[in-house]
């Protein structure tokens, strides 16, 4: 049985889960005043270049969740088995997913229509702006479908599918690579860059990535996108040979994936910018993932911290910038001091929620999708 099957979470993986969650949340700060993103909220002031470091952001983060997420998936399943990863996806995924749905995207539901918009699964809808209250919202909420949104939540939605869809392939993966070829050094550095060709490919042939509604019905193109790298990442977990390339070339394969979004923001919502979104989300991932191997992480307290919230952060930030970003947007601040303040406050309340209730509480960790365990 080959070490890299064997070995336990890298550190690296946590490195860029922790990376990859504060670029989420400063990207959705932004989105509310990027020119050209649609999102929950839009102020009245819009910055071209705050849009254009949005698509350079959003190119590459929820790219580097799923690669991680399939890198993590075959390393639990080879070390703990099939029931304490099925009871993993549940814990982690499904009851955090229900008690958001209930707790934080009704809200969010709320705000948006106080700025007269709907988002729904075929985009974005304008509507006569909401004047009632929030708790006479809540019960129609409940009550009408179509009010329904999962919000940011759909990246667990996705996991959760592509978990189950992938699952022979995973456990294929977990065993071992007794059936994946041996690669000499030149096949394998081809085939740390083939991916990039792949995914390009289908982005373009698919008409994916632009626009942008995860909603599943109508989002096969991304759905498959986003589930490609989760098996890449199952991949690079499983087959040494492949992750040695990855590692020896990552410099390479962050210089092209740099280049590709910088092109790629002439080419927005076109063929070839669909390619270029491709090729860079691949650089962008595959160079963090080697750059931050060769780093001798000590996992020290705020580390193991930050690695610990996550999860509970991800889902607790996105009310916390819709709701301040509300207030934010009528106080006429204007983008850049709101840009600011909303980051910091973005950050710091659900920090502080984490550390004062989530983090010392089981059950409240349970809701919120931390590890069992609190780091010490």
């Amino acid at each position: 049985m080959d070490s890299a099957v064997a070995k336990p979470r890298r550190s690296e993986v946590d490195a860029i889960r922790i990376i990859t969650c504060f670029s989420v949340i400063f990207g959705h700060v932004i989105a509310i005043f990027g020119l050209g993103v649609t999102y929950h909220l839009k102020d009245a002031n819009q910055s071209a270049f705050l849009g254009g470091v949005y698509e350079l952001r959003h190119a590459w983060s929820m790219p580097a969740f799923f690669m991680m997420a399939g890198w993590s998936a075959v390393a639990a399943l080879r070390i703990k088995g099939t029931r304490v990863f099925v009871e993993n996806r549940v814990r982690r995924l499904a009851i955090p997913l229900l008690v958001g749905m209930v707790l934080i995207t009704p809200v969010i539901k709320y705000f948006e229509g106080l700025g007269g918009l709907s988002l729904r699964a075929i985009g974005m809808v304008r509507i006569a702006p909401l004047t009632e209250s929030l708790f006479s919202f809540l019960p129609r909420y409940f009550t009408h479908f179509n009010l329904h949104t999962w919000s940011h939540l759909w990246f667990l939605v996705y996991l959760i599918v592509i978990s189950a869809v992938t699952y022979p392939m995973l456990r294929a993966l977990g065993r071992g690579d007794q059936w994946l070829p041996r690669l000499d050094n030149r096949s394998a550095t081809i085939a740390a860059y083939l991916p990039a060709v792949l995914l390009a490919g289908w982005l373009m042939l698919s008409h994916g990535w632009w626009p942008y509604y995860p909603s599943l019905i109508n989002d096969y193109a991304n759905f498959v996108f986003f589930a490609l790298f989760f098996l890449m990442g199952a991949l690079v977990a499983s087959w040494p040979a492949l992750d040695a390339a990855v590692r020896k070339e990552w410099w390479r394969l962050g210089l092209l994936g740099a280049a590709a979004l910088a092109a790629m923001l002439w080419y927005v919502d076109t063929l070839v910018g669909r390619a270029l979104v491709g090729i860079g989300a691949w650089g962008i991932v595959c160079a963090l993932y080697g750059g931050l191997g060769r780093v001798r992480w000590r996992r020290g307290p705020v580390f193991r911290y930050l690695a610990d919230a996550v999860m509970p952060l991800f889902i607790i930030h996105h009310l916390v910038v819709i709701v301040a970003g509300w207030y934010m947007m009528q106080s006429g601040l204007g983008i850049w001091i709101s840009v600011v303040m909303l980051s910091i406050i973005a950050v710091v309340l659900p920090l502080v929620f984490y550390h004062l209730f989530i983090r010392p509480c089981p059950p409240l960790r349970l809701m919120f999708g931390a590890p069992r365990q609190r780091p010490r």
